[in-house]
């Protein structure tokens, strides 16, 4: 079992990576957590998924060296985050939730582009642990009061998956192993 996420050990494994190779890590984590916002976009009409697919690539082609951004072309998409990221009020669709933790990915993997720095990469590993935490909950119907809860939080295939998921991107990529999206 992989033991419960920790930023401060999270940002340690990534300040010993380049720039690039955070960017990869914080886009996994949008490839990982897409589904969400698909399934929200589907159901209510709301949203571009195929937009938010085509810049999580772009982001990995950076990544990947295989293409740059201008500091214009990470403007315009800062500019839209408001027209892509679901509003939780706007929506009584019970996907709505995790579809914007599956924006707010991208949206960090959109700042570590533009930074290259530990913590806004960070960010994006912690939101999907976010997400994992949450699915968990709801499909176990988990009482929020429950003294127990973290610790079945943690156990949870939902976040052992994600836990894993994370661990082994980030000793691919030390190992200066190649990723796929």
């Amino acid at each position: 079992m992989e033991p419960a996420f920790n930023q401060g050990t999270l940002n340690a494994r990534l300040s010993a990576l380049s720039a690039p190779q955070r960017l990869m890590f914080a886009v996994s984590c949008y490839f990982a957590a897409e589904q969400h916002y698909r399934a929200f976009a589907n159901e209510t009409g709301w949203g571009d998924a195929a937009q938010m697919h085509g810049w999580a690539v772009q982001l990995w082609n950076v990544a990947t060296g295989t293409s740059a951004l201008s500091d214009r072309a990470l403007q315009d998409m800062n500019a839209r985050w408001n027209t892509l990221l679901p509003d939780l009020d706007a929506f009584s669709s019970p996907l709505t939730s995790a579809a914007l933790d599956a924006a707010l990915i991208l949206t960090y993997a959109t700042d570590a582009a533009a930074s290259g720095s530990v913590e806004d990469a960070s960010n994006a590993g912690c939101q999907s642990v976010t997400l994992a935490d949450m699915l968990a909950q709801e499909a176990e119907k988990m009482h929020p009061q429950d003294p127990h809860l973290e610790k079945k939080i943690l156990a949870h295939p939902l976040m052992q998956s994600e836990l894993q998921r994370q661990a082994q991107v980030l000793r691919t990529l030390a190992s200066g192993g190649a990723l796929t999206p």
